[in-house]
C-alpha cells in the first residue's frame, strides 16, 4: 500500500487530524483589531471545521457569542456561519443606538493552539 498523507496518520494514538484548507481575514465594521478565520479539513470525514481569532461580545450580550455548529460539508458553509453570525450581531447592536466599540470582539483565547 503507497503512503497517502492520510496513511501517515493512521497510527494508534493519532485522532482528530486537520489539514488547514485556507486563512481569511477581515474587519467587522469599524472594531478593531481584524477578525482571522482558518478553514480546517478533518482528514477521517471531509467535514470542515472554522476556527476564529475573535468572538463577537456586543450589547446587550453578556458573554462572547461562540458558535455551536463549528463543522461543515463544505468550507463556503462553515465561513459563512461565522460570518453572519458576527455580521447579525453587531447590525443588532448599532441597529439599538450602540456605537461601535472594540470591546465588542473577545479574542479566542485557544485560537492557533
Amino acid at each position: 500500500m503507497p503512503l497517502t498523507v492520510k496513511s501517515a496518520f493512521y497510527r494508534q494514538h493519532i485522532e482528530q487530524v486537520l489539514e488547514l484548507v485556507a486563512e481569511y481575514g477581515f474587519r467587522l465594521g469599524v472594531l478593531e483589531p481584524p477578525i482571522t478565520l482558518r478553514i480546517y479539513r478533518a482528514l477521517d470525514s471531509s467535514k470542515y471545521y472554522c476556527e476564529q481569532s475573535h468572538y463577537a461580545s456586543t450589547p446587550p450580550l453578556d458573554m462572547p457569542q461562540i458558535t455551536h455548529r463549528p463543522w461543515h460539508d463544505s468550507e463556503a458553509g462553515a465561513i459563512n456561519q461565522v460570518v453572519n453570525a458576527l455580521n447579525e450581531y453587531y447590525s443588532e447592536a448599532i441597529g439599538k443606538g450602540h456605537k461601535p466599540d472594540s470591546s465588542w470582539l473577545t479574542p479566542n483565547q485557544h485560537f492557533g493552539r
